[in-house]
């Protein structure tokens, strides 16, 4: 019974670290594209007031994309998915900690120990929390390619712990 419950905390603590890896990538990420789109609103209302000084007939459709480059961070509300996604990324790094006191209390458990009650619930109320955190962006597309590079990061890294405690003579992931 222990090794399936020690099996679902190690599973539950790698998955909390990619998904605040996941999401702390993500809000990094369109902060920079936030960061772009004011740049290029900055530049396109500088030519713009050029080209109305100089009397330039260019100066209507410079306007016009003056206005559509500063206008886009508000339609898309770049702002306030930046601030959820950095505010998901904070909550499941808060959570992640508490995935990992779990596991060092579960990796005692002997192979065929009993799981405690406690733990269990425990374990129950993390993952609830886990799932109640991301909710928040279920409605919002995944990135792929975020998502591949965090779980890659999350498991490579837990795959090097694992063989560096193997390696001295103790093991930290499941059996």
């Amino acid at each position: 019974m222990s090794n399936e419950f020690r099996d679902s905390v190690w599973e539950g603590m790698v998955h909390a670290d990619r998904l605040r890896r996941y999401y702390g990538r993500l809000a990094g990420r369109m902060a920079k594209v936030e960061r772009a789109m004011t740049v290029a609103a900055l530049v396109l209302a500088l030519v713009t007031a050029f080209l109305a000084n100089a009397g330039h007939a260019l100066l209507l459709p410079a306007a016009v994309l003056t206005a559509v480059a500063t206008a886009l961070p508000l339609i898309f509300r770049l702002g306030d998915r930046i601030t959820e996604a950095a505010y998901c990324g904070k909550r499941l790094s808060d959570l992640y900690v508490d995935w990992e006191d779990l596991w060092q209390e579960a990796y005692r458990l002997q192979p065929h120990d009993p799981v405690d009650h406690r733990l269990a619930e425990r374990r129950r109320e993390l993952a609830g929390s886990m799932n109640a955190i991301t909710a928040l962006k279920a409605q919002v597309p995944e990135n792929k390619a975020i998502r591949k590079a965090t779980q890659d990061e999350a498991y490579a890294y837990w795959r090097k712990k694992s063989d560096q405690a193997s390696a001295g003579g103790t093991a930290i992931a499941p059996t």
